[in-house]
């Protein structure tokens, strides 16, 4: 798919962000001057939700530092709320790498 828009100037110092459901395809950041279209999903590890502190979420985090959200099923972690109409912008974001190095989430710059 491709898609062609003319943002209005005031969104060049923004972060802008393409969400498909309660997945980020695609970020660019105003310090960056390509974007970035994820290559590869998610595969619900759910590192990135395991090692948060007080204060990182708007959810409750638990004695282990993992989101109160996040649910073991089967061999995936899924955040309980995909289900719901809204999650947090900051649950949407992808992590980064050095937060979660076995993460198995790639992109491309265009």
């Amino acid at each position: 798919m491709r898609i062609v828009l003319d943002l209005p100037d005031w969104c060049d110092d923004q972060a802008i962000r393409i969400i498909a459901g309660q997945e980020l395809v695609a970020k660019k950041m105003p310090w960056e001057d390509r974007w970035k279209v994820k290559t590869v999903r998610c595969n619900n590890c759910g590192e990135c939700c395991m090692m948060l502190s007080p204060g990182d979420m708007p959810h409750e985090i638990d004695d282990e530092g993992k989101c109160s959200k996040l649910v073991k099923e089967g061999d995936q972690w899924l955040c309980s709320l995909r289900q719901k109409t809204w999650v947090p912008l900051c649950c949407v974001d992808d992590p980064l790498k050095e937060n979660s190095p076995n993460c198995c989430i790639e992109y491309e710059e265009q």
